[in-house]
This record gives structure tokens, sequence and C-alpha cells, in this order.
């Protein structure tokens, strides 16, 4: 039995290193681990705001200072999915590429397959605001996805030298600026095009699509009989 025991944990053991070596899976690791301050100044913020101490309540309730709290929570927590999408492709330890421009190119990528409403026209142009409810929690999957694809063909295509190299005597963080033109507009134009297209085929967003074919369903596999087996 005690064999038995020991080449389960030897299988699961490989698996478990195979699977914490994988590049993917230590990118989103990474990212998530440095969005944490930002994760628990929400955490903060929201306890603060709620403490159940009635005199506490009462007080801010007179003085009109829960929506102090609110700035916060509406820049971290219900900002989750734009963090991440920086953050999961802020990774050049794991790619060795430019880490703060590949996570620039992923959140306008997140942005641009991003739905968005038309205001009024003013002095300075056309106002436009995105709805909360595409920022936040919700759209975690997506901004992983976001993130992952923009990394990867920046990756490939920086690999390739497909970049725009600059002399070495002009400063660094012009020559980063270059090298990544290339990739960027390549990337950029590629979630453009998708954007385009799900919008004219009358599928919403990227959003709805991804929480419809796998967000519902892993939350419902997650809370079912399934997950506890």
């Amino acid at each position: 039995m005690s064999s038995h025991t020991n080449i389960v944990q030897e299988k699961a053991l490989q698996l478990m290193q195979s699977i914490g070596q994988n590049t993917y899976l230590k990118s989103i690791m990474s990212g998530m681990m440095l969005i944490l301050p930002v994760t628990i100044m929400s955490s903060v913020a929201t306890l603060v705001k709620v403490f159940p101490f009635a005199p506490y309540q009462d007080f801010l309730l007179r003085h009109n200072l829960t929506r102090f709290f609110d700035i916060p929570i509406t820049f971290t927590n219900n900002f989750l999915a734009v963090i991440v999408a920086f953050s999961v492709a802020y990774t050049p330890k794991n790619f060795d590429v430019d880490g703060f421009m590949s996570g620039l190119i992923s959140m306008i990528s997140f942005f641009i397959l991003t739905p968005y409403d038309l205001g009024e026209i003013g002095p300075l142009g056309q106002s436009f605001s995105i709805p909360g409810q595409w920022l936040g929690p919700m759209r975690l999957f997506t901004a992983i996805l976001v993130a992952i694809i923009s990394t990867r063909i920046f990756v490939a295509i920086t690999r390739k030298g497909l970049i725009i190299k600059m002399p070495e005597n002009v400063p660094e963080f012009i020559s980063k600026s270059f090298s990544s033109l290339i990739p960027g507009i390549a990337i950029l134009t590629l979630f453009t095009i998708i954007s385009a297209v799900i919008t004219s085929v009358g599928y919403g967003s990227i959003h709805e699509i991804i929480y419809k074919l796998i967000q519902v369903p892993l939350t419902s596999l997650g809370s079912g009989i399934w997950s506890l087996i």
C-alpha cells in the first residue's frame, strides 16, 4: 500500500513541478503577486468603510465620509482587470524582453477590446466613458488571456529581430521605444481587428464571449459536487 502511495506522491510532485515551471503560469503568478499591494489597499479601504461599529458608521454618514473610501476601492478592486492586463504581461525575467513596454501594450490591447459609450462633443473633442463592469474582477479572465497573447506575440517578434535598432550612442529609453514600435503596431492592429470583427458580427464584445464560454462554466464547476470530489 505504501509503495502505491509513494508512486502517486512522486507523480503528483512531478506534475506540480512541471506546472510550476510553465512559463505562462509563472507569468500569471508573478503578475498576481505584483498587484498584491493593490488588493491589500482595496481590502483595507473596504474594511474601514464597512467596519461594523454603529457610532463609527453614524459618524461617517453624518459627515458624508463614505464617498472618500470609494475612491481607492474604485481604482483598485474595480479597476483590477486593467491592472492585471499590465502586471501579467510585465514579465522581463521570464521572456527576457522589455517588461514595461510589454505590459503597456497589453493594457492598451485590453482597452481596445473593451466596449465604451460615446458622449457629447465638446471643445476638446468627443467624450467617452467605459462602464465599470468591463474593468473589475469579473473580467480577469479576459485580462489574463489578452496579456498572454500580447506578450507571446511581443516576444516572438522581438526574438525574430523584427525591430528597429538604434545606434549604441542613443539613450536607452529612446532605443527601447523604437525597438517596441513594430511589435506594438502589430499587436494593437491585431486586437483592433478582433474587436471590429466581434462587434460587426453582433457578438457584443470579447468580454461577453469569454464570460459565457469560460468563466461561467468554471464558476459552476467550482461550486458543484465535482469540485468537492
